[in-house]
């Protein structure tokens, strides 16, 4: 039970520091089908040092998280920036022994796997069918050596979004000891400018923690965070895209993309770093002999909950929970427009 809250506001600006969090394993999940319709997946090697990933696709292990529908055999085919291609079907055919050792192989023996040394670069991942076929994929990249200073950034998913159970999921995991800003995108009638054949008319966008708690939403980026997506050169080119800027501390978060009124199409999701927040106000909590744990989610604390972090009650427009795991005693939540901090004194 709470026993004591105060509430405290202060009003000036100020900027986060540079964050040393970093993205370190990503990954994507949708149907895919073919033609241009199959899931392709962007990424980029940042720093100066080579990286070593394995780059997995998965398709009939997925039945046994409850996947209806999974891609019977998928093959996997990696873009290098000077046009090489790295292929393979089935995993066990070629760099077994190398993918065994990394202890990321496939469950399956019809499912992919990749391992290379990239050098800093952009990346292309595409995920198809054997003989054309179709089915829910899900391609991973994942970093085999987190202590190299270079990383694995800017996660771009392109795939066709189906209504009901078969959205498109973006996953990433942010490593390291601090928050990472990052800007999470879902775009679709803008994609018929770059060729793309029936896209998804007007996406939405959920960003999911690890433990299943809502972090934010959007739907038409103009409704919320407009000023700080143009500030930041991020906003997408079309009014009814979704896009979010968010603070996130270490661990996994989920996006999906959907269409409104299950829309069905082609859609693009985006998960990038960056670029930092600039807060305007500050609000102060104090709450006496209780963690974490009995805040946050609790039914004990309605007004938290379900004001300042569901509802959204700070600004005008909506705002975007991030929230460390820490224990809180004391705490500040940082905001900016419609951005909501919490971070432990």
């Amino acid at each position: 039970m709470l026993t004591a809250l105060l509430l405290l506001a202060f009003d000036f600006a100020f900027s986060e520091s540079a964050s040393t969090a970093r993205l370190a394993n990503i990954s994507g999940r949708s149907q895919v089908q073919t033609g241009d319709n199959v899931m392709i997946t962007g990424f980029i090697i940042t720093g100066e040092l080579p990286k070593k990933i394995i780059v997995r696709g998965i398709g009939p292990s997925l039945a046994a998280m409850g996947v209806q529908g999974p891609l019977a055999d998928p093959v996997l085919e990696l873009h290098q920036p000077d046009g090489t291609v790295l292929s393979n079907n089935d995993w066990q055919s070629s760099q077994s022994a190398e993918i065994t050792a990394t202890g990321l192989p496939p469950s399956d023996p019809v499912e992919s796997a990749i391992v290379a040394t990239l050098p800093p670069g952009a990346y292309t991942a595409v995920l198809r069918g054997d003989n054309n076929g179709v089915g829910v994929g899900l391609l991973e990249v994942y970093d085999l050596d987190e202590e190299n200073s270079s990383g694995v950034a800017n996660l771009s998913i392109r795939a066709r979004v189906e209504g009901g159970d078969t959205p498109l999921i973006a996953g990433v995991i942010i490593t390291g000891n601090s928050s990472l800003p990052t800007t999470v995108r879902a775009l679709g009638p803008s994609l018929a400018e770059q060729g793309v054949v029936d896209p998804l008319p007007d996406p939405s966008l959920e960003l999911y923690d690890a433990n299943g708690f809502l972090v934010t939403q959007n739907d038409d980026w103009k409704t919320s965070q407009q000023a700080d997506l143009e500030r930041a050169g991020t906003a997408p080119p079309d009014d009814s895209e979704a896009a979010i800027m968010v603070t996130l501390p270490p661990g996994a978060y989920t996006a999906i993309v959907r269409g409104n009124a299950d829309q069905t199409g082609v859609a693009l999701a985006e998960v990038y770093p960056g670029p930092p927040l600039t807060y305007d106000h500050i609000f102060v909590i104090v709450m006496e002999n209780v963690g974490y744990d009995n805040v946050i989610g609790s039914p004990n604390a309605p007004y938290i909950n379900g004001t300042l972090l569901a509802q959204q009650r700070f600004t005008p427009t909506a705002m975007r929970p991030s929230i460390p795991a820490c224990q809180i005693t004391w705490c500040f939540l940082q905001v900016q427009l419609s951005e909501l901090q919490m971070t432990t004194v």
